[in-house]
């Protein structure tokens, strides 16, 4: 069957040379067209910078994602700002096996078109949760069922293999923790304030205060 249409794309190729070119256009328009499939976004302030990938993917409201990101089955918070070329979610392979291809393991995933398992022996994917205002810079991958703590800051390049604790900053291969933004007890507070669930109106004490962490606590502890 491939020979066959393989002669007669030749054939139709010589008796309309510009068909070429059409098909050639096609694949490039299919390059960069989004794909987003069950895609469930939280809000109306919310921006996909294209081409990207998003399969099974939850967006909060106030959210940015560059572009080339591939996202899968991951929950993002509100107010993340993402860098480009996110890779998240795409899948494990297991290391203890014969093979690490997943057509030996595998019964739905047919990445080379074909499989010999009638059921799947692996887990490839997990949820990725990433929390609010949180910072993704850019070229970096993270792993399927890794969590990320509220605030946290992920350095460029990085390859996050494990959970990120709320308001550290990580970077590296695999990632590691550099610091954290604020000092516990700040940590702590702006945890039970949770400002990222204020109103809109209420959300201008984060710009009114945002040079002053105490002042913005103390603030929000009044009312």
């Amino acid at each position: 069957m491939k020979l066959i249409r393989k002669i007669v794309n030749k054939i139709a190729y010589r008796l309309v040379p510009n068909l070429r070119l059409l098909d050639e256009c096609e694949d490039s328009i299919r390059a960069i067209m989004p794909v987003k499939e069950n895609l469930q976004l939280g809000g109306e302030f919310i921006k996909i910078n294209y081409p990207t990938q998003l399969r099974n993917v939850a967006i909060g409201n106030y959210t940015y994602i560059g572009q080339n990101a591939n996202i899968f089955g991951t929950k993002i918070g509100k107010f993340c700002s993402i860098g480009p070329n996110l890779i998240c979610g795409t899948g494990m392979h297991p290391t203890n096996g014969i093979s690490t291809a997943p057509m030996f393991y595998s019964a739905e995933n047919k990445s080379n078109g074909t499989t010999l398992c009638s059921k799947t022996k692996y887990e490839e994917r997990s949820l990725v949760e990433i929390g609010n205002d949180v910072f993704i810079g850019a070229n970096v991958v993270i792993l399927n069922g890794v969590k990320i703590g509220n605030g946290a800051v992920i350095g460029a390049g990085a390859v996050v293999a494990q959970d990120v604790p709320d308001y550290a900053i990580v970077g590296g291969v695999p990632a590691k923790i550099i610091r954290y933004r604020f000092p516990d007890s700040q940590v702590n507070e702006l945890q039970k304030i949770q400002w990222w669930n204020f109103s809109d109106d209420k959300l201008k004490m984060v710009e009114q205060y945002f040079y002053d962490t105490d002042k913005f606590i103390s603030e929000c502890k009044c009312q």
